[in-house]
């Protein structure tokens, strides 16, 4: 047993060890190419720490080696393709690039709201968890186009988060996944993300994302920007991991709760409620719009392709790693939510609080110094079971990832309150989000194979800690390949489609924030009186 004073150092030590072991290829566990004759072992399976952000709001970030040079990747559950800033792209704001060879056989775009990044393909050797694809395929950006003042790589003003990450690993459906269309354009389907290249060659169709909660309270900015390495003891900090080819049953706290994958779009699931608990006891919130939907063609439109400008709201969920916050699929239902919790009492106010001190508590993300979180406090969200044995099953979200205390007092983080700008959202094929402040304190389970997530707690005596391949003892069914649905009616599915700017919205939120430019929400409107502003809209988009 590890004494409390020596455990940090300890932890610290093996985390920079399982770092060595996954992207040195000690240890590591070769994928062969199609064209190999051999066969990797029956679980192929792997675990990559996930490491602190300098940038709030993201979950965490994972080192990818690229042609044996490590860059640190944002962990996206919610888009599919896996790219890095190539030496060429002179608007990739960020160091180290990738400096080697791309097929120079075409190139495809990805818009994201009002920009785009332009991608080619590099066949680089692949290396992360232990796993070693030789002849892998990845995503390299070569250009960015700025004219509206969009970066898909925070610019040097935003300190937290410039030059804090090389890219994205998109884990969804390949389906989804953008590339070229043969003609000069883009579609979806024709490139090859990570996480299939490692399924084609026998890794089970499964990965977990294990999130131990809060990040400790760190500088985790980058000391050398010569290598992704980290380069300090904050940066090096394990917040969770990625464990490719199932999870393991020793390092969750409880058993593992299913719900089933509804749309191989992104990871789409049934939401049946929200169940609320505080100090004036426990309801279920009655929304006004729909949260139920299944698959992404689930929306309320004036018209039956659901055209640009003609969507009311969408009534189904994604599961999204990439984005720092919940986000409700209408404004209507954010304010629902957000009033039910404080009617709830899930914090308790000083007697003293004004009335728009709790507006802006629950609505601007506002602190109050004295607030404290109700000892009863719960928020459950209730997903369909896989079966009438079992119809529903919940999971709840972390107290301390929904509330922050600062010198400031106690504010909401976990749960986006800007109506403003959910007017916005849902108008663009907008789902109900479970990002960042959901998967914390979490391991998910995405059991591609079984076409199943599920959900369970950590346990955070050994989240901080590598986890190895040989702990992952449940594993998917099989490795055939999934590909996906591919797009939907309308805006918002996959890379390659006329995709709403879900990304771009809440890029821009969060940088709005940091950049001090505070909230669009005007909390004290009611929601059925608010109008679209999109001279607004497009000034922040702008901030992306």
């Amino acid at each position: 047993m590890v004494g409390s004073a020596a455990a940090p150092a300890v932890a610290l030590l093996l985390t920079l060890l399982a770092l060595a072991l996954s992207l040195h290829g000690v240890g590591a566990t070769t994928v062969p190419s199609a064209g190999d004759h051999q066969r990797p072992r029956t679980a192929l399976t792997g675990a990559a720490p996930l490491l602190m952000s300098s940038c709030t709001g993201e979950v965490a970030h994972v080192l990818l080696s690229v042609g044996g040079e490590p860059f640190s990747l944002i962990v996206d559950t919610g888009s599919s393709n896996t790219e890095v800033a190539a030496s060429r792209c002179s608007s990739c704001s960020v160091s180290p690039k990738f400096a080697g060879a791309v097929s120079g056989t075409g190139n495809f775009s990805i818009s994201f709201g009002t920009g785009a990044v332009t991608i080619d393909q590099a066949s680089v050797q692949l290396e992360i968890g232990g796993l070693r694809v030789k002849r892998g395929s990845v995503g390299v950006i070569v250009e960015q186009n700025t004219s509206f003042g969009f970066s898909v790589f925070p610019p040097l003003e935003d300190g937290d988060c410039y030059n804090s990450f090389a890219g994205l690993m998109g884990l969804a459906y390949s389906g989804q996944d953008a590339g070229l269309d043969g003609a000069g354009g883009t579609t979806n389907g024709t490139t090859r993300p990570l996480l299939d290249q490692l399924v084609e060659e026998g890794m089970p169709n499964a990965f977990a994302l294990e999130i131990c909660g809060v990040a400790p309270t760190c500088d985790a900015h980058r000391k050398d920007n010569s290598s992704w390495w980290p380069s300090s003891a904050c940066g090096s900090q394990q917040v969770g991991s990625l464990l490719l080819g199932g999870y393991s049953s020793a390092r969750i706290r409880g058993p593992m709760q299913f719900t089933a994958i509804t749309d191989e779009v992104h990871y789409d699931v049934q939401l049946l409620g929200v169940r609320i608990c505080g100090a004036h006891g426990c309801r279920q919130v009655a929304f006004p719009d729909d949260i139920s939907g299944r698959t992404e063609n689930d929306c309320v439109c004036s018209t039956a392709d659901c055209a640009p400008g003609t969507v009311n709201f969408c009534s189904f969920t994604v599961l999204d790693s990439g984005a720092d916050a919940i986000y409700m699929n209408s404004a209507a239902n954010a304010r629902t939510l957000l009033e039910a919790m404080d009617a709830a009492g899930l914090v308790q106010f000083p007697e003293a609080t004004s009335s728009a001190d709790r507006t802006g508590f629950w609505f601007n993300g506002s602190a109050v110094v004295g607030a404290t979180i109700a000892p009863q406090a719960a928020l459950e969200f209730l997903f369909a079971g896989l079966s009438s044995a079992e119809p529903e099953v919940q999971s709840a979200v972390a107290p301390d990832a929904l509330f922050q205390t600062s010198l400031q007092g106690l504010s909401q983080v976990g749960l986006s309150g800007n109506l403003d700008l959910l007017e916005q959202f849902q108008k663009s094929k907008f789902p109900t989000l479970l990002g960042g402040s959901f998967f914390k304190g979490k391991t998910i389970l995405f059991d591609r194979s079984r076409r199943r997530v599920g959900f369970a707690a950590v346990r955070h005596d050994l989240c901080r800690l590598p986890a190895a391949a040989t702990d992952i003892d449940q594993v998917g069914a099989d490795s055939l390949p999934t590909p996906g649905a591919g797009c939907r009616r309308g805006t918002g599915s996959g890379g390659g489609c006329n995709r709403g700017p879900w990304k771009a919205h809440i890029a821009q939120a969060q940088r709005r924030q940091r950049l001090g430019f505070g909230p669009l929400v005007h909390a004290g409107e009611a929601a059925a009186d608010m109008v679209p502003h999109l001279d607004a809209v497009e000034t922040a988009v702008a901030f992306v």
